[in-house]
């Protein structure tokens, strides 16, 4: 794994940050930590239905140099053609010089409904 030039895909990673609006409601945002290079491998894909339409899920996993910081759930990944990849799982290798980022990159994030966060953003 020790070649650069599999790092091919250009990503912005996310980080949720939660503040208070000007009349103390809760108010979550997602902020731009920084730009990395990584490989993008395809592992699973389905469709399934809800809410009265089809919704395609595919898992991907990204191979990354290491970053400490990065974690599941608050944290997510943007590509340079603008897709969203929600982070699911974080695994480092031994010598913590590059992780794996399991994602999903899910249509029903993409629209914005997902967890009441606004995904569009």
């Amino acid at each position: 794994m020790g070649q650069t030039g599999q790092f091919r895909n250009r990503i912005t990673y996310q980080r949720l940050v939660s503040s208070h609006d000007a009349f103390g409601g809760p108010l979550e945002e997602w902020e731009d930590v920084r730009k990395s290079w990584c490989s993008i491998e395809g592992v699973t894909g389905r469709e399934k239905y809800k809410g009265d339409q089809n919704i395609s899920e595919m898992q991907f996993r990204l191979r990354c140099r290491y970053a400490s910081d990065v974690e599941s759930l608050t944290w997510r990944v943007k590509t340079s053609d603008g897709k969203l990849w929600n982070i699911v799982s974080v695994q480092p290798d031994n010598k913590k010089q590059y992780m794996l980022l399991y994602c999903f990159l899910n249509s029903y994030d993409q629209q914005g409904h997902a967890g009441g966060v606004d995904y569009n953003a």
